[in-house]
């Protein structure tokens, strides 16, 4: 830790009182120190200079806290719209466009992307075998009920699949989402996944539909279920007509997942099915800029540009683009148009300027300033985090979300513009207050959605009181593998995995004694408690590893050996005690519950006897041994049992001989 340096450390008295106690060895001819002497009035001057200078060098104001808070990688965080998953309770096919604004209240929800939500309805569904054997049937599916569907079987294997008939076909070319609800209650939950891109999915399937040619690929834009291994979506879109068909006694239109190739943890389950399911950001869009040319919406107010070697155009009403120039077009609400242009510059440092409305976004707004030496042709500006970075002639400017304001540069870091400003993108929200509950409603128009999740991610923008208390509890967890903690909280931790147990290995143990190398034993959580490690979590632990390892070390993952573990007991028991068998078999699974999560346990038999000898419905144990089956075990003449470093014991066995005496 760092020692708090003070620099206004001295009083003015303290400052003059040493000024004037070097005179005599600096200059001995002066010798009158009285207040009227000209030089003590000077020395005087400067030692108050001295004070108000290490007192203003002392004081630590909002920017140096921001740059102490970049040095350490933390910016205070911006003001987010809440994401909400909703469902449509409207039947048939509806259509939802890009920026479709629901309303709760005042407050207003967009959809992201365009939504196709398709008249079909599962009705059936049913899981088969790579051989063509059924493995489940779901003749009825009753819309909004719940199912519980193995989609390949309890024992997964690729080449299985899974088919769902439809009452109607999908249209072709419109992309639609699949959602699933996934069964997701294990005492051991996997870790949320932030970027998918980051991520190597633990199986890898396909999906297809019939069509008269037989059976085609259709197109997979995203997969938000990570291959079923949480609840989410599939969107995708087909090529070709599907065809009526029938299939195992149910006629229907047909889909399916095939599994491709599979090392799943968990056994997928599905819950739940739906095309009905659509995601809703809370945010209002002010205006919003887009490249192509302008479309009819009844709802917005135009502006085109023509891009020219990075600088824009505007076109004047009546004025068409070429087909080889690229135009940009600005949508507006028809309430913001008029307020587009915040100003205009004066080639003065430190301008700013108001943004209209309250709740905008740093994120997404974007601002064009019109050529001092062109009229009607418009550069854009870019956003930076601060003007320390830049010199003068960059154009860019700095957001203060808080205050409402465009600010820009004092013409030494960054420029200062001259003529029109105006907005061409700009979006607000009501930050924390959209994190709606689960429940709730949002209408548009005839259409109604009910909230689904309560809605996660709506932020207010953090202050820097908050951004400093956020940055020392990051420096107090683990973000560098280091040390051995390091290395078994991290892995814990990697995404879109069960880990249930890490160890590393000494180099003491056994054959882990390779130089710059860090061995870790892993155990993945499993629904029949002997996890093996694949070679997907395999991939992205050491992925996740890649740049939290020291340089110059190798990191080698080793999977468990399981142990399996027999007990045999036989003891007199005291004859008031009806249940005495029951009580030692919960005693003894409770003594090898406790090594569940340990590597390489020292299975002690005195241990596991006075733990026995404890109950009171004992009154002697004639003969106790544990038996163990597996490699690389010793056995001491006691009868403790030792196991290898990788080795975790599982209790298989408990054979109880009462004997009421």
């Amino acid at each position: 830790m760092l020692p708090e340096v003070k620099l206004d450390n001295s009083s003015f008295e303290e400052i003059a009182r040493e000024a004037r106690s070097r005179i005599a060895g600096i200059y001995p001819e002066w010798t009158d120190y009285n207040y009227h002497d000209p030089g003590i009035t000077f020395l005087e001057m400067f030692s108050y200079l001295k004070e108000v200078q290490q007192f203003h060098m002392d004081q630590i104001g909002q920017h140096h806290k921001r740059k102490f808070l970049k040095l350490l990688g933390m910016t205070p965080k911006k003001r987010r719209p809440a994401v909400l998953k909703a469902k449509v309770r409207k039947e048939g096919r509806v259509i939802l466009p890009e920026g479709s604004r629901f309303m709760a209240g005042n407050l207003v929800f967009e959809t992201e992307r365009e939504e196709y939500l398709p008249e079909s309805r599962i009705q059936a569904a049913v899981a088969k075998d790579c051989q063509g054997h059924v493995l489940h049937r779901e003749k009825s599916i009753r819309r909004d009920s719940k199912i519980m569907v193995y989609p390949f079987g309890r024992k997964p294997e690729a080449g299985n699949q899974f088919l769902m008939c439809l009452d109607l076909p999908i249209e072709p070319g419109k992309e639609c989402c699949l959602s699933f609800q996934m069964y997701d209650e294990y005492r051991i939950k996997r870790n949320p996944v932030k970027q998918e891109k980051d991520f190597s999915p633990l199986a890898e399937i396909a999906v297809e539909y019939k069509t008269r040619e037989g059976w085609k690929r259709a197109k997979v834009i995203c997969d938000s279920s990570l291959a079923l291994i949480q609840s989410g979506g599939i969107r995708f879109s087909l090529e070709r007509e599907m065809e009526k068909i029938r299939e195992e006694g149910i006629e229907g239109y047909f889909l399916r997942l095939l599994l491709k190739k599979q090392e799943y943890d968990t056994v997928p389950l599905i819950t739940g099915l739906s095309f009905r399911h659509i995601c809703l950001l809370q945010k209002e869009t002010k205006a919003c800029w887009k490249q192509g040319e302008r479309k009819d919406n009844v709802r917005s107010r135009t502006e085109q540009y023509i891009e020219e070697n990075g600088r824009y155009r505007l076109l004047q009403n009546g004025q068409k683009a070429e087909s080889n120039e690229t135009v940009w077009t600005s949508y507006y609400l028809p309430e913001f148009y008029d307020k587009r242009c915040v100003g205009v510059g004066n080639g003065f440092p430190g301008q700013r300027f108001q943004i209209p409305g309250e709740g905008f976004m740093s994120e997404g707004l974007i601002i064009l300033v019109e050529s001092l030496t062109e009229p009607g042709v418009y550069e854009m500006w870019e956003q930076v985090e601060d003007f320390d970075a830049v010199g003068p002639e960059v154009c860019c400017y700095q957001v203060d979300e808080k205050a409402g304001e465009i600010i820009f540069g004092d013409s030494f870091h960054g420029m200062a513009p001259e003529t029109e400003i105006r907005i061409v993108s700009c979006f607000c929200t009501a930050g924390s207050a959209g994190n709606m509950k689960a429940g709730k409603e949002v209408e548009k128009e005839h259409i109604i959605c009910r909230i689904l999740e309560e809605g996660e991610g709506g932020t207010d923008g953090e202050t820097m009181e908050e951004c400093a208390l956020r940055a020392a509890t990051r420096m107090r967890q683990s973000e560098r593998a280091v040390s051995e903690s390091d290395y078994e909280k991290l892995v814990k931790k990697t995404p879109g995995l069960r880990v249930q147990a890490v160890k590393v290995l000494s180099p003491s143990e056994e054959k882990y004694l390779e130089d710059n190398v860090v061995d870790l034993a892993v155990r993945p959580y499993c629904e029949n408690g002997e996890g093996i490690l694949s070679s997907v979590y395999k991939k992205n632990i050491l992925a996740y590893l890649e740049d939290k390892r020291l340089l110059g070390t190798r990191i080698c993952l080793h999977s468990p050996e399981y142990t399996e573990i027999g007990v045999y007991v036989e003891a007199s028991v005291k004859p008031e005690y009806l249940h005495a068998r029951e009580q030692i078999q919960r005693k003894i699974t409770e003594f090898f519950k406790e090594m569940e999560g340990k590597f390489g346990p020292f299975i002690s038999r005195g241990s596991l006897y006075g733990s026995l000898d404890s109950l009171d419905c004992i009154m002697k144990i004639h003969m106790l041994s544990i038996e163990a089956r597996g490699n690389r075990i010793s056995r001491s003449r006691t009868g403790d049992v030792f196991l290898p470093p990788t080795g975790m014991a599982v209790l298989k066995d408990v054979k109880c001989i009462v004997v009421n005496n």
